[in-house]
């Protein structure tokens, strides 16, 4: 199974894309953040996913920053 991390800050398209992949039981999404800090903070804490899916303009922190942070 691969285990896959959402970040957007809208929730709505968070669901949709998290309902999408878990159409299929190969993927599940173990960590949902609305930003880069707070997957910083999952992955601190030993949440790792395997794949993040990742928007590139959030509020707090971009996912161009969050790229270079990781």
């Amino acid at each position: 199974m691969v285990k896959i991390g959402l970040v957007d800050d809208h929730a709505i398209t968070r669901r949709g894309i998290k309902g999408l992949l878990e159409i299929s039981k190969r993927y599940q999404v173990i960590v949902e953040a609305s930003n880069g800090k707070e997957l910083l903070a999952h992955l601190e804490s030993g949440t790792v996913p395997d794949v993040i899916v990742l928007d590139l303009s959030m509020p707090k922190m971009s996912g161009f920053d969050l790229i270079k942070e990781i």
